[in-house]
């Protein structure tokens, strides 16, 4: 193993994973908007498709259908976007564990195993906070992935409610535990003083 190539990639690791995370947490933030978005038309839609079984006039059913399919298409655009977020939370997904096999490569040499990326972090501590994020950004891909994939077939208002709150409540890449392993990681980064010598607020 070539010990300098691995310290300098150790470096640009831990950097990355502060990019990432804010990478992350941009696209949470901006899926909980269009889901907002897409929660007020699919719900609309619900509402006009409840006013057909009262309407007996032919012209007013006409219009009531092209209504309802002109609000179809206008949710064309926020589920695409959902399925652009997810695309990019699973390249964070995808990079952090890339990270996390490499950082385990290079613990296998006693003098990369031992090197300090800071003062107050060690490869083990990269590796520690690797393995945490990895298993958290993956148990929560895999639930935005299933309100992404359930956005065409939602069918009542419990539905909607349901699939708005699975994005927004990010029980696995957030909480206390989460915040608390996070900060402490860009803490240890920095030399003890974060990024603007401001807290950097990961609770969303």
């Amino acid at each position: 193993m070539q010990v300098e190539s691995a310290k300098f990639e150790l470096r640009q690791m831990c950097l990355d994973i502060c990019t990432m995370a804010g990478t992350w947490l941009q696209y949470i933030k901006r899926g909980r908007e269009t889901m907002s978005h897409f929660s007020g038309g699919r719900l609309h839609i619900l509402y006009l498709e409840n006013r057909l079984t009262n309407i007996s006039n032919e012209r007013l059913l006409r219009a009531a259908d092209r209504e309802i399919r002109t609000n179809y298409d206008r949710l064309s655009y926020p589920i695409a976007a959902m399925k652009t977020y997810l695309e990019q939370l699973r390249k964070v997904r995808d990079s952090i564990c890339k990270f996390l096999s490499r950082t385990r490569m290079f613990m296998d040499d006693e003098i990369v195993e031992k090197y300090d990326v800071t003062p107050t972090l060690r490869t083990p501590q990269v590796l520690e906070i690797l393995e945490f994020l990895s298993s958290r950004y993956d148990a929560e891909w895999e639930v935005k992935e299933m309100v992404v994939m359930s956005l065409e077939d939602v069918d009542s208002a419990y539905e909607i409610e349901v699939l708005v709150k699975a994005w927004g409540d990010c029980r696995h890449a957030n909480g206390e535990e989460f915040v608390q392993k996070l900060s402490a990681f860009l803490s240890a980064l920095w030399n003890g003083i974060l990024p603007d010598q401001k807290p950097i607020q990961w609770i969303f």
